[in-house]
């Protein structure tokens, strides 16, 4: 496995997390549970929020992150290397080597 956030990728490992690629651009969005929020700023840290913070949609019973992809590069790590825990990431495997390579 590549490098990753421990904490964040056991987070990600028991939520919903989806990607799309659009015009070459990964998005990924994370379902966080209410009441895992302050397990997920302790995961990414406060100073994260520096910048104005996470777009966030409110739904039934979660948080849906989006642009998720960015924490991941804020960390310094690449998006395949959370690919065991993001759930359609095997659709989008080629074009995101592809992407990685490219960036």
């Amino acid at each position: 496995m590549s490098e990753v956030n421990i904490e964040l990728y056991e987070l990600m490992s028991e939520c919903e997390v989806n990607m799309k690629i659009d015009k070459e651009e990964i998005e990924i969005w994370m379902h966080l549970p209410f009441y895992r929020c302050e397990e997920f700023v302790k995961a990414i840290g406060l100073n994260s929020f520096d910048d104005g913070g996470w777009e966030c949609l409110f739904q039934d019973n979660n948080i849906c992150v989006k642009d998720f992809q960015e924490v991941i590069e804020m960390e310094g790590h690449l998006v395949s290397s959370y690919k065991n825990v993001i759930d359609n990431y095997e659709e989008f495997e080629g074009r995101v080597l592809k992407i990685e390579e490219e960036y």
